[in-house]
């Protein structure tokens, strides 16, 4: 099996500091549609997108070692 190049298949925007940039602005503008607890609900964001399989509750989420609180 040939392994293809990183750059094949990637839009290179969000390659390198360009890309960070464009993380760091989603990131602000999800932030700021969350409304009240808007802290909280962005830590269980991020801690959804790094639970391992899946997850079945909000509280298992909140118990998650990514879960920051």
């Amino acid at each position: 099996m040939d392994s293809l190049p990183l750059s094949d298949g990637i839009d290179q925007s969000f390659v390198g500091p360009a890309g960070l940039d464009r993380l760091r602005e989603f990131r602000g503008q999800l932030y700021g549609c969350l409304g009240r607890r808007a802290d909280e609900l962005f830590e269980l964001a991020d801690a959804l997108l790094c639970a391992e399989g899946p997850v079945r509750s909000l509280v298992g989420l909140c118990l998650a070692p990514e879960h920051r609180r």
